[in-house]
Order: structure tokens, then sequence, then C-alpha cells
């Protein structure tokens, strides 16, 4: 199951980018969420429990240097961009570009928290599969990402049925992946909440299905971002109206 979702999250990931690569100059309001879609594919990979459960970039360094769960780390990161960029799609479809360097600022001091809190807790000499379980600062790092995604995809949702009942129905259906994905994305990040406040209260559920729930995310959002391009490319760049296309 996890070869085959890790091969669809890829591809629609980058046929997505690939596409609305091409809008890059003509359609500068299409940036971000390409951007966007470009991390999270980059991430949902990083996440996926192969690539977790490999040891081999902390067993390769020196001793007193230990990176254990940074494959972890640098997915986070990516992740924060990722809702940064989310986050900068519903504020320019909405005219708030002054509000770039806001948002900006706030996901890069995220990142820094990020680090600091990685380096300082057990997340960085104890191996698994959930970081959470570590407790402590490992679980207040785990938080810094989870709330800057569920804001980023919350953000996404209220923009999204606000704007829905006034578009066209070209529109809607190009929107309505995205929807989806945004909707996933909130579920399964306040499921790790919960699980963190409340540990095994799930079970091994989060542990078992957040990567192939987070891969669907990144599918929902690709397709969105197809059907986006192909709406972009038929109006003259003039007219573009940024609608979280």
């Amino acid at each position: 199951m996890v070869p085959v979702l890790l091969t669809v999250a890829g591809a629609a990931g980058a046929v997505a980018v690939g596409l609305r690569l091409t809008l890059w100059r003509s359609h500068p309001g299409s940036r971000p969420l390409t951007v966007a879609l470009a991390l999270l594919m980059v991430a949902a990979i990083l996440d996926q429990p192969a690539i977790i459960n490999n040891e081999w970039v902390d067993q390769a360094t020196p001793e007193h240097v230990r990176l254990a769960n940074v494959s972890n780390l640098i997915g986070n990161l990516i992740t924060l961009a990722a809702a940064a960029c989310l986050v900068l799609t519903v504020g320019q479809a909405w005219g708030h570009r002054h509000l770039t360097r806001w948002i900006g600022g706030i996901f890069a001091a995220s990142a820094v928290l990020s680090v600091v809190l990685y380096a300082v807790s057990e997340a960085h000499v104890t191996s698994t599969m959930y970081v959470g379980n570590l407790r402590g600062l490992a679980l207040v790092y785990v938080y810094v990402t989870a709330v800057a995604l569920f804001v980023a995809n919350v953000a996404v949702l209220a923009s999204l049925a606000y704007s829905y009942p006034h578009s066209t129905q070209q529109t809607r259906i190009a929107l309505l992946p995205m929807a989806i994905g945004a909707g996933i994305g909130t579920v399964l990040i306040a499921l790790l909440i919960v699980e963190s406040i409340w540990p095994n209260r799930f079970g091994d559920w989060y542990v078992s299905w957040a990567w192939p729930t987070a891969a669907v995310m990144v599918v929902a959002y690709a397709i969105s971002g197809i059907l986006g391009y192909r709406i972009l490319r038929e109006r003259p760049a003039a007219a573009e109206s940024d609608r979280l296309q």
C-alpha cells in the first residue's frame, strides 16, 4: 500500500507542479500554491515509514553528533514552508499582499523554534516512529508544525467556504478537491493533537494511518492544482483574479 500511495502522491504532485510552472511568469498569483504543492509532495515522501525508520544518517555521524529522526525534522521544516505558502495563497486571494512579510516572518520564526526544540529535546537522540511519544520538549517540537499546518488548512477551508457560493461552476469543480485536502489535513492534525494530549487514545491508528492519509491530502491538493492550471491557462494574465488557484 505504501509504495502505491507514494507513487500516486509523487506523480500527482509532480504533474501539478510541472504544469503550473509554465504559468510562473504570466500568472504570478499562482506561485504560492505551486510552491506549496511542491513542498507538500516532498514532505509527504519524507514522512513515509520507510524513510522514518531509516537510521543510516544517525549511524553515519560521529558518536558525539546525534541526528536521530532527522528526516522528521527536515519534513517538518518543509511542511512549515508549505503551510506558509498556503496562508500566502489565501492572503493574496483576498488582496492582503501586505501581509506577506508578516506571514513569512512568523513561519520563519516557527522553523527556527523547531530546530532549537529538536536540538534540546530527546528528538535528536532517540529514534521513534512518532516523535510526540517522547513527550516533554519533543512534544512541543511536534506541536509547532502541527499548529502551523492546522492554521493553514483552516484558513483554506474558511476561504473556500466563503468564496464557493460566489464562484463559477468551473471554479467550484477546481476548488472541491482543495476543500477535501484541507479538510483531511485539518482532521489529521486535530487527531495528532488529541493523541498527544491523551496518548494511546487511538491505539496505533495514528502511527499506522497518518502517512497514508497525508498522501491522500497531497493528491487532493494536486488535483485542484491541475484543474486550477486549466482555468488560469485560458485566462489572460491581466484578468487574473488570484482566487486560490
